[in-house]
C-alpha cells in the first residue's frame, strides 16, 4: 500500500476533479485537469486549450511527522496548490476604453472560492480524518500575472493522526 502522505494527494486530486461549474452555487468553473508536478510553472500549462479551461496542479512537499503516542503520529503535508485559467482578454491592453465582466480578478476570485469550497467537505483517507487549512492565497499580480492566463496560488497545510501500522 502507498504511504499515507501519498494517498491523501490521491484523495485531493480525485476531489479537485469533481469541481464541475454550475453557476457560482457550489463552482463557477469545471476544472478540465488535475495534475501533479514537483513544482508550478509554464510545463503545467496547455496553451492549446480554449479559453476558460482550468487546470489544478498540486505540488506536495514533505510530511513532517512527530510522535503523539506509543501508537499514533501526528502529521502535517504542505501542497502548493495552483489554479489557471486559459484568459485571453483583449480589453486588458486598454481597461480605460473597455470594460469587461468577469475581468482577470473576479475570475481569480471565483477560482480560489470554487477550490475552498471543493476542499471544506469531509475527507478522510481510510479512517484517517484530514483537517485542511489554507494560510495563503496570493492573487497579486507579482506573482501571478501570466499572459493568457488567471492563475491564483494557494498554500495548503493538511493535518492528519494516523496509527502507526497505518
Amino acid at each position: 500500500m502507498e504511504p499515507l502522505c501519498e494517498r491523501i494527494v490521491d484523495a485531493l486530486v480525485t476531489r479537485l476533479k469533481t469541481i464541475t461549474e454550475d453557476g457560482g452555487v457550489t463552482a463557477w468553473y469545471t476544472a478540465d485537469a488535475v495534475i501533479r508536478s514537483p513544482a508550478w510553472g509554464m510545463h503545467c500549462l496547455d496553451p492549446s486549450l480554449a479559453e476558460g479551461a482550468t487546470i489544478y496542479t498540486l505540488s506536495p512537499d514533505d510530511e513532517d511527522t512527530e510522535e503523539n503516542t506509543f501508537t499514533s503520529t501526528r502529521a502535517m503535508l504542505g501542497i502548493d496548490l495552483t489554479i489557471a485559467q486559459r484568459f485571453e482578454q483583449a480589453w486588458e491592453s486598454s481597461p480605460l476604453t473597455t470594460t469587461l465582466d468577469p475581468d482577470r480578478w473576479k475570475v481569480q476570485n471565483r477560482l480560489r472560492d470554487d477550490a475552498r469550497r471543493s476542499l471544506r467537505g469531509d475527507l478522510k483517507v481510510g479512517n484517517t480524518a484530514l483537517i485542511i487549512q489554507i494560510p495563503l492565497v496570493d492573487l497579486s499580480s507579482e506573482e501571478t500575472f501570466v499572459e493568457g492566463w488567471a492563475v491564483v496560488m494557494m498554500r495548503l497545510v493538511v493535518t492528519y493522526t494516523f496509527q502507526d501500522a497505518e
